[in-house]
């Protein structure tokens, strides 16, 4: 009786302290590199599930990043717009006596590129591209005890390809989530 209690304890402890699902929004900064490098301002919304008693779990993401450029060429303008859909694989490892939770994750997606030019000299063209993509994932979670509302920062590592190239992007975002 005496161990049914004390595992009752622990379950009720460890189902009051791990959230299962929890929904987050993001901010941060992308860079792209590919011979030159740029950083876009970016935004997210992200869904994470984890079973009770597992240490891994699944997470959807949407992210938006674009930016507004002048090209040399005389006096033309270049909008770029890409949005995010990612899915990944995490496993998360808990820092005994703090609120901090590192994980780390492995997953891919579709990145979905909208380039326009406008201006005198250049004329008016606009370009779309859904290109894959696979990625790394180096992130902490801090939430207080018994919170539903914490804070994520994400370190995010992807390989786009490109039909006739490759491009690495680095991410880091920041943001809160509400678990439950």
């Amino acid at each position: 009786m005496k161990k049914l209690l004390a595992a009752g304890i622990m379950l009720a402890f460890t189902s009051l302290n791990a959230q299962m699902l929890s929904f987050g929004l993001r901010g941060g900064v992308q860079r792209i590199s590919n011979e030159g490098s740029e950083n876009y301002p970016a935004i997210g919304l992200f869904a994470t599930a984890k079973p009770p008693l597992i240490n891994a779990g699944f997470q959807i993401s949407a992210d938006y990043f674009g930016k507004k450029s002048e090209i040399a060429i005389g006096f033309c303008e270049r909008k770029t717009k890409i949005l995010a859909l990612d899915a990944s694989l995490f496993y998360n490892v808990h820092i005994p006596t703090t609120p901090l939770t590192l994980y780390f994750g492995i997953g891919g997606g579709i990145q979905s590129w909208t380039t326009e030019v406008k201006g005198f000299e250049c004329g008016n063209s606009k370009d779309t591209d859904n290109h894959t993509d696979v990625h790394a994932l180096l992130g902490t979670r801090v939430k207080p005890p018994l919170s539903p509302v914490g804070a994520v920062f994400e370190l995010k590592y992807s390989k786009v390809f490109l039909e006739d190239d490759n491009l690495n992007d680095l991410g880091f975002m920041g943001g809160l989530y509400f678990g439950f």
